[in-house]
């Protein structure tokens, strides 16, 4: 589903793995300039296609870029089916948080998959996990969430995951610890996991200021992640066949400042990492600081009326100013967030070396969804797994640990 999903799954195989989007879809542009897609022809023979992170897999119609009525399941079935005698496996992790908006990781499910599909399939469920050693705590913690999501019990008691990999800390040892992930790996190695924007945005200023000395609002090295597809700047790309919500880069250069339309813009280069590729594109600041995930719906009408009035006297006819409005360097701005802390929901399909997880408030009787959020943080982690704040209801009587 993801770039970062698609570079862990190459990594581990040995062998190319691109994401679903690029492989299953071409992109077209109509007679209006607008931008559509197009389920591109299946012409292998006897392939068996692996679908990985398929617990991220849409089931509902807005996940679809074929057509209103189909949803990214639906495609990727449709795609697959189309050619002679292909196979398909969906891999994925049904104790992970399942797509937003949705219930269940349907594409995990056999049930659905045989009533929707009417295909032949099997199930197989691993239980034997061989991300971290035998005795890792990471392994030992997210062996027991599993269990208490399957057995629906939301018991703790009893549990006691410190061992070498996970920690527990608060918040006064928080960028001690931090400073030492990162001398020990690299800043790309090294995530923090909240629940929240807000927390989020917490982190990622006082991270800047206080590890950085960064002042301004966004400078060059930082690490971003850009948070609303975008179309425009990815036709420059070999490898991006659109810039997707989600893809995380480091901003290799900063200029052209403006403030244009009541928001502020920059000129900005962006090494996207999981694609190997540096894309040079407009940026919309604004939305680095926001609390909300992006530009609000209302925000974003406003904006597209008043670039669609500044070009009315340009081009007069609506179906010509359509037209440009879907190159408009502003308009189609890159949306940004910071990205040294972002949301459990954006971190799906990655993997990090240390995951630093701000659990947050839990609340006095959890739920099976707490727990799902929980299990899918803590399985971000392949080294290290440190505990900010851990709530003492969620798990008692336990030390701070040394790192």
């Amino acid at each position: 589903p993801t770039g970062r999903a698609a570079k862990v799954m190459a990594n581990y195989a040995k062998t190319d793995a691109s994401t679903i989007h690029r492989h299953i879809y071409n992109k077209r542009s109509g007679k209006q300039g607008q931008v559509f897609f197009a389920l591109k022809p299946n012409k292998r023979k006897g392939c068996f296609f692996i679908v990985d992170e398929a617990s991220m897999i849409m089931a509902e119609n807005s996940g679809s870029l074929l057509k209103a009525e189909q949803s990214l399941l639906d495609d990727i079935m449709e795609f697959v089916f189309a050619g002679e005698n292909c196979k398909l496996m969906f891999v994925g992790d049904t104790a992970q948080l399942p797509p937003v908006g949705s219930l269940l990781s349907y594409a995990l499910d056999a049930d659905y998959i045989n009533q929707s599909y009417h295909v032949t399939l099997g199930k197989v469920e691993l239980n034997e996990v061989v991300r971290q050693l035998d005795d890792s705590g990471i392994l030992y913690f997210a062996t027991h969430l599993r269990q208490v999501i399957n057995q629906e019990t939301l018991d703790f008691s009893g549990f006691h995951p410190f061992k070498n990999d996970v920690h527990l800390i608060t918040g006064t040892h928080f960028l001690e610890y931090l400073e030492s992930a990162i001398s020990e790996t690299s800043i790309e190695d090294v995530i923090i996991l909240t629940k929240s924007n807000k927390s989020a945005n917490n982190y990622n200023r006082g991270l800047r200021n206080q590890l950085f000395m960064a002042e301004g609002v966004l400078d060059a090295g930082d690490r971003v992640m850009v948070v609303k597809n975008n179309y425009l700047w990815a036709e420059q790309s070999t490898k991006m066949s659109f810039i997707a919500n989600g893809d995380m880069g480091e901003v290799q250069r900063i200029k052209n400042i403006e403030t244009r339309y009541g928001y502020t813009f920059a000129d900005v280069e962006i090494y996207f990492t999981d694609f190997d590729e540096i894309i040079e594109a407009k940026a919309l600041l604004d939305t680095i600081d926001m609390e909300s995930p992006g530009l609000s719906f209302a925000e974003s009408s406003k904006l597209y009326e008043t670039v669609d009035q500044d070009l009315e006297e340009e081009f007069p006819f609506k179906t010509e100013r359509r037209k440009e409005l879907r190159k408009n360097p502003y308009l189609q701005a890159l949306h940004l967030k910071l990205a040294y802390a972002i949301t459990c929901h954006k971190s799906q399909g990655g993997q990090w070396k240390h995951v630093f997880l701000d659990v947050g408030y839990w609340g006095e009787e959890p739920n099976v969804e707490q727990f799902r959020w929980l299990y899918t943080a803590v399985t971000r982690a392949s080294e290290k797994l440190v505990l900010v704040n851990l709530p003492t209801n969620l798990i008692d009587g336990q030390q701070v640990e040394s790192w």
